[in-house]
């Protein structure tokens, strides 16, 4: 038996997950327009190939853009994950009776966790 072993009983409470430091997502051409508050995002994957690429979150055509990577927590500016919340799909589905409506889905799956504050000097 190595030096480093260790017994443990079923009644040995289980030790936390080490925390994941989100990722810093870095934003291109923003200038001053951001307001600095941030939220940390993890983007699920996709089916298929697509599914697996990072998403690009632009605003405004490209007043502040960044290419967000899927599956890792990130910290993206609040202005980003509004773009993120706001993408949608629009799917038709026909009914029982054959009437066929449409209906606006999520593009992207996320998971969010709370805004942090902005620190104040």
């Amino acid at each position: 038996m190595s030096k480093s072993s260790q017994v443990t009983t079923i009644d040995d409470a289980p030790s936390a997950p080490p925390a994941v430091k989100p990722k810093t997502i870095t934003v291109s051409e923003h200038g001053a327009s951001f307001s600095g508050e941030r939220v940390t995002v993890t983007i699920t994957q996709g089916e298929g190939v697509l599914g697996k690429q990072p998403v690009y979150l632009s605003v405004n055509g490209g007043n502040g853009n960044a290419l967000v990577p899927r599956g890792v927590p990130c910290d993206l500016p609040v202005e980003l994950f509004e773009v993120l919340k706001n993408a949608v799909h629009t799917v038709y589905e026909p009914d029982e009776n054959g009437h066929v409506h449409e209906r606006s889905v999520p593009r992207f799956g996320y998971i969010a966790e709370p805004v942090k504050a902005v620190a104040t000097a």
